[in-house]
């Protein structure tokens, strides 16, 4: 438990509570109860040694052990037995009656607590009154939320001693040592009415849920909205708020929606939830609903507030005012920028002594350190100390305490070690703000308004705080999920800027106040009217169109053009409006749909409305998988040749009996595909009726499984996504092919007879003579299919209806490659998942205006980039998870014997082994399978950087005649992949193809990123290093080097400078595969290799 008193005692200090109170109110023991505590334990353990010792000499005295001493019938035994029992009632008697009194004087001085809050609140009421700032007014509100929990925490723990007292007074002759000791703070399984407790669904479903906690005392629990379970899996853990006391059943009163909201969205206020709409009201209201809870909107804190919702639309919003147990409704906004306002400060100001301001300035000048850009991340140092620390950036750490008192401040404590920077499971609060230095001699000089400023942020880092503590022991692992929820919150927000119209306004505005709205528009002329007309007419913008513009980074507001697009009107809240510049940039508002599916299926993950509960638990942290498997009969293999490779034969046996998830890594060349079709088919063997679902972040790969699955599978076949990414030879089962004939079916069908209505209706609901499909009979086509084919994203395609379907075995397949979000939108289906990747090869790609501070403001952006981005949830999950539940397929068959030996031993520590086939592979047009053509000592092999492109024009031409020259001697069907770490080149490399006469888009010739041939292979690869000077950890990265190595099926030749791979060093990956290929390969000169005649210049 951290220690939280001394960051807020200062704020409870100005309302006139005490730290007595503060620590009640924080769940943390006064040094008094402390004392207590030790003195209570002491006396038990006192009481526990007397009776041993006792009994100890009457075991002596009749020379017998303890078991004879109970159940002797010898009369003297008899009386000595009746004799120590009768004195130890004694004692337990007078013992209790020391621990009711002692529970009596803690009711007293609770109650006093209670009294002391109760004024407190009266006077921060009044004091409320009079604050003029929205950061002040926030923490008075955070503070008086905290002090009505506290009151009801305090009426609470009251009832917890009385109930001890009840338990110990009805029960005395069976109370132990144990039973005795009660707790000096609410116990955490104890209720009281707006506590936030965890239940299982299964319990909650029971009229009357029973809880027993210590002391005998049995507490009964109902919830009173069940229906809200019914979408729930059994094991799912949902959340639930303390109503009230229900004095018939003497049970508390459970709300599963207020629980739900509090939990997902007030705890968590950045994240929001989507509610619908119920009704507008006069006052200008707009009322929501959140699983039965209400919800107020201000119409002018719409998105849009001239676009008023109708009733039944669904809206994101986010809370911003509400009371602790959500007795009244709760305020929301459907702008994200009003859940942000908790932590902009200016300034951080931090008191020095003098001997703090010379070890601090100290170190700056021996570090040498000016990062003054970066973010500070302030925290409790650990779960013991009282210290708070501050971090900036990666390279500044020091600890500083919180003077309380009438004036609070934070004081310098000291430099600590850059080994004890924060770690992403760490409680921290991140802000930007302006590091202020102030000696302890000036601190008399600091302003009223400083004090406020650092008992402002006192109060709101405690509740950030307390927020993360409670998350991190609700549900272990919650954060990192929660935390790609606020980026891909951001990444939505950012992609709603669409194409822009400059705008050239006049100086001054027409201001005045719509008539039916809270706003204000001010009407701009346009100076460029004609070439503003012209644009949007070059956008061809049809239907609904939206127009934003940014007023700040990432905070938009909404404007319009009138009908002539003579002038621009900005809407805002205020009476007048300065813009700082005259020319304005204004953007169509975009619809990201693939990111806002994704931000749904976190928050439908972080809800707990899973098809299979107990996915959450072991997605949450893999190390909490348990092996639950079924009984399978033996298995005739239906690809014999599987029982001939022991990985993939097991890989298949396990996942089939896994009850609920398995997961398999992959190396390249590995068979991946065939046991997914191997396991599909045994699958459907033991349940012919089973739903499956195939689904990559690929869809490449989707399409090589189901073209190989086998002609008897293909009328239960469906493959959902755009007809022109799917592979031609499965256009016949395409979603829109299936879904169009029977469309064409009913159109043709006469509407005559008893059916005519119906068939009309049909007719209409299906979309007949309408380009758009309906999703609900989306829903029927594919509920009508057993094995469904679709990308991650595909599945939330509206008109396939795939987001309401469920699926009995759900097969994830390049699951290394997928972003969290793109796994969670199957795997929130599933009733039993099995995940296939290798999280060895590259990451997820990343949309790269995260990655651009201009673009995307992020906080913590150092653990974004180098932990959240770097890391697939499916290494995550693959490295914490039990051996019963994974496997790795550890036989290649793709590579000849050299280059798989290579992969094996830089990348798989040797666990990779050559397949049958792989030794004795043929070259295609080389003479050795692994080749590299050395330009070391060629001057004019050098990359080039201009316009932030990295290109090698020189490296592009020898490409370009090379592949002219092989193209021309190798089949049609063999494949050649150029492949190249930078997009620059790529472009490069295509041109010069060009150039050269070649088209690689019909000769089967792929010339792609290394990333984007992840997955791919080709008979012949060429490698091209393009850089040959600077050495950078892009290129060195060792997923994308494993990539670039493994894509080959016979030949590989690597062009670049195996000088510039050795300048990594020794110990260096490239350096080692430099080596290898000097010792097992062929290193080849370019007029060799252009001449046709391949002699080798040096050859191991």
């Amino acid at each position: 438990m951290i220690p939280l008193v001394p960051i807020v005692i200062g704020a409870l200090a100005t309302i006139g509570i005490g730290s007595a109170v503060a620590s009640f109110i924080y769940g943390e023991l006064t040094a008094e109860q402390k004392i207590l505590q030790k003195e209570m334990q002491d006396d038990l353990a006192s009481l526990e040694r007397d009776r041993q010792n006792r009994l100890q000499k009457i075991l002596e005295q009749f020379e017998i052990d303890e078991s004879t001493f109970l159940e002797s019938r010898d009369e003297r035994i008899v009386s000595a037995r009746k004799q120590y029992f009768a004195d130890r009632q004694a004692q337990s008697e007078r013992h209790i009656e020391r621990y009711i009194t002692l529970a009596h004087e803690q009711i007293k001085i609770t109650e006093g607590i209670r009294k002391e809050i109760e004024e407190g609140l009266n006077r921060l009421r009044t004091l409320r009154r009079t604050q003029k700032t929205i950061l002040r007014q926030e923490a008075m509100e955070h503070l008086e939320r905290e002090l009505n929990e506290a009151k009801n925490k305090a009426y609470g723990y009251v009832q917890y001693l009385k109930q001890y007292e009840k338990q110990l007074r009805y029960r005395r002759s069976q109370v132990e040592e144990e039973d005795l000791l009660f707790s000096l703070k609410l116990p955490e399984d104890y209720p009281y009415i707006g506590k936030l407790l965890f239940f299982k669904k299964n319990l909650l479903e029971e009229s009357l849920l029973q809880h027993h906690s210590r002391h005998f005392i049995s507490i009964k629990y109902d919830a009173t909205d069940k229906e809200l379970l019914q979408p729930l899996d059994d094991e799912a853990v949902v959340p639930v708020i303390v109503t009230e006391f229900n004095r018939t059943t003497y049970s508390y009163d459970l709300s599963i929606g207020k629980g739900s909201l509090k939990h997902i969205a007030i705890n968590q206020s950045k994240i929001g939830v989507e509610a619908m709409v119920k009704e507008h009201t006069e006052k200008k209201l707009i009322l929501l609903d959140y699983k039965g809870v209400t919800l107020k909107l201000h119409r002018k804190n719409l998105e849009n507030p001239r676009k008023v919702p109708p009733i039944g639309a669904k809206l994101r919003v986010y809370p911003t005012n509400w009371d602790f147990a959500l007795y009244h409704p709760v305020f929301v906004t459907e702008n994200y920028q009003d859940s942000l306002k908790s932590f902009q400060f200016d300034t951080l100001p931090i008191v020095f002594s003098a001997q703090g301001t010379e070890e601090f300035i100290t170190f700056l000048e021996e570090n040498g350190f000016s990062n003054e850009a970066d973010e500070w991340k302030i925290g409790p140092i650990d779960e013991t100390s009282s210290l708070i620390k501050l971090q900036l950036g990666d390279k500044l750490i020091f600890a500083v305490r919180f003077i309380e008192g009438a004036r609070s401040y934070f004081y310098f404590e000291g430099m600590l070690p850059l080994e004890d920077s924060f770690k992403p499971e760490d409680v921290f609060v991140v802000m930007d703000a302006e590091f202020e230095m102030v000696e302890e001699q000036d601190i008399e000089l600091l302003s009223e308004s400083a004090y406020e400023h650092m008992l402002d942020l006192s109060i709101m880092l405690f509740k950030e705080f307390k927020i993360q503590q409670q998350l991190n022991a609700s549900m272990e692992g919650l954060s990192f999920f929660t935390k790609w929820t606020e980026v891909t919150e951001k990444l939505v927000q950012y992609l709603s800027k669409g194409k822009e119209v400059i705008c050239d306004l006049s100086e001054t505005a027409h201001s005045y106040r719509l008539p039916n709205a809270p706003l204000f528009a001010h009407e701009y002329e346009l100076l460029n009217a004609e070439e503003v007309r012209q644009r949007l007419t070059d956008l061809e913008l049809t239907g609904m169109v939206e127009f934003i513009v940014e007023v700040n980074k990432n905070q938009y507001m909404s404007v319009e053009f009138d009908e002539t697009v003579q002038n621009l009107r900005i809407y805002t809240e205020a009476s007048s409006l300065v813009i700082p510049t005259s020319q304005l940039k204004v953007y169509v508002k975009n619809f990201c749909y693939p990111e806002i599916q994704q931000l749904n299926a976190l928050n439908t993950f972080r809800s707990g409305q899973l098809v299979n509960g107990q996915l959450q638990s072991y997605t949450l942290n893999s190390k909490n998988i348990e092996s639950q498997k079924a009984i399978v009969e033996e298995i005739n293999f239906k690809n014999e040749r599987l029982t001939e490779n022991l990985a993939q034969k097991e890989a298949v046996e396990q996942a089939l009996q896994e009850e609920n998830i398995y997961l398999v890594q992959g190396p390249p060349g590995t068979g991946k595909t065939t046991v997914i079709r191997e396991l599909m088919a045994q699958y459907l063997e033991r349940y012919p009726s089973a739903r499956i679902l195939i689904v990559s972040q690929a869809n490449v790969a989707i399409d090589n499984v189901l073209k190989g699955f086998g002609k008897q599978y293909e009328d239960q076949m469906i493959r959902c996504g755009n007809v022109d990414k799917i592979d031609s030879q499965l256009t016949f089962i395409s979603f829109d092919t299936k879904y169009n004939a029977y469309v064409e079916k009913i159109a043709q069908k006469e509407e005559i007879g008893p059916q005519a209505e119906f068939l009309t209706k049909w007719k209409s609901l299906i979309g007949c003579g309408q380009d758009r499909a309906n999703p609900i009979m989306g829903e029927l086509l594919v509920k009508n299919h057993q094995i469904v084919g679709a990308t991650c994203l595909g599945l939330m395609q509206r008109k396939i209806g795939l987001d309401r379907v469920e699926f009995d075995l759900v097969i994830i397949d390049e699951a290394g490659k997928a972003l969290p979000a793109e796994l969670l939108i199957p795997l929130n289906k599933a009733k039993k998942v099995v995940l296939i990747g290798d999280h060895k090869q590259l990451p997820p790609v990343v949309h790269p205006a995260l990655y651009d501070t201009e673009k995307i403001e992020l906080e913590n952006r150092s653990y974004c980039v180098d932990d959240l981005f770097a890391t697939s949830l499916f290494k995550r999950l693959y490295e914490n998870c039990p051996d019963t539940n994974k496997q790795m397929l550890n036989t290649q068959y793709r590579m000849p014997a050299v280059i798989g030996s290579m992969i094996s031993k830089f990348f798989y520590e040797g666990q990779l082994l050559n397949g049958q086939g792989t030794e004795e592979r043929p070259t295609k047009y080389f003479n050795r399978h692994l080749n590299i053509l050395d330009l070391s000592d060629e001057m004019k092999y050098r990359e080039s950087t201009k316009d932030s492109a990295v290109t090698n024009v020189y490296e592009a031409q020898l490409v370009a005649k090379l592949v002219k020259q092989v193209r021309a001697k190798l089949p049609m069907q063999e494949k050649i992949a150029v492949i190249c770490p930078y997009r620059g080149q790529m472009r490069c490399i295509r041109e010069a193809l060009r150039k050269e006469g070649v088209d690689w888009t019909q000769g089967n010739i792929a010339v792609n990123t290394i990333d984007a041939y992840q997955g791919d292979e080709a008979e012949l690869v060429i490698f091209c290093m393009t850089r040959s000077l600077r050495k950078t950890p892009y290129f060195s990265d060792e997923a994308r080097l494993n990539v670039a190595l493994s894509r080959v099926k016979n030949d590989l030749l690597i062009i670049g400078s195996l000088r510039y791979l050795q300048s990594y060093g020794e110990s260096h990956i490239l350096h080692k595969i430099a080596q290898y290929i000097t010792d097992h390969g062929a290193i080849l000169k370019e007029e060799d290799v252009l001449e046709g005649e391949l002699a080798l210049i040096e050859e191991a």
